[in-house]
């Protein structure tokens, strides 16, 4: 596998290296230089990280939660992203290092419905204009390339109808959820 160094002299490793690895943002290594352009890393232990023994030495790699357990559909969640995230590229002057961010951790990224329905919403209530129309579009194209977290526990059977009634006589609904 190839890497490369950034402009601030810092070794670049490839995304499915440090996932396969589990390596941090910003953990440290020792470096061995094995031969001419070969070096071994070594990880070591930050400042507050205890080298295992006692208690954590009998625990799972995957820690007291193991992370497949937030997996959506095979890919695991890394980042959950908020509303003011998702919505920088829509911004006159956007952010650039947001960008980058975005771009860099584009496959990793997992929205809830919630924020879905926050960024919705604020796209709704703008006047029509062309703005508006662009941030349709862009809203609607968006959200066909992005994982949604599912929290939506299916309906008990008394309240099935009640959300597509609800939304066309706009009245709350009212369901048992036990």
């Amino acid at each position: 596998m190839k890497t490369i160094i950034s402009s601030k002299g810092q070794i670049v490793l490839p995304a499915p290296l440090r996932e396969r690895d589990r390596i941090a943002t910003g953990q440290r290594f020792d470096i061995e230089r094995l031969d001419a352009g070969q070096y071994l890393l070594k990880r070591r232990a930050g400042a507050g990280q205890r080298r295992p023994g006692g208690l954590a030495a009998r625990l799972s790699r995957e820690g007291l939660v193991p992370t497949h357990r937030f997996g959506i559909h095979r890919f695991i969640m890394k980042y959950l992203v908020d509303a003011n995230v998702l919505s920088e590229p829509t911004k006159p002057a956007p952010d650039a290092a947001v960008l980058d961010w975005l771009r860099d951790h584009e496959r990793e990224l997992t929205v809830s419905p919630i924020i879905l329905g926050e960024l919705e919403y604020g796209i709704l209530i703008l006047p029509a204009s062309r703005r508006r129309t662009r941030l349709e579009q862009w809203f609607a194209a968006g959200v066909q390339r992005m994982r949604v977290l599912d929290l939506m526990p299916p309906p008990l059977p008394s309240g099935r109808g009640c959300w597509h009634g609800s939304r066309r006589r706009a009245t709350p609904c009212r369901l048992r959820t036990a």
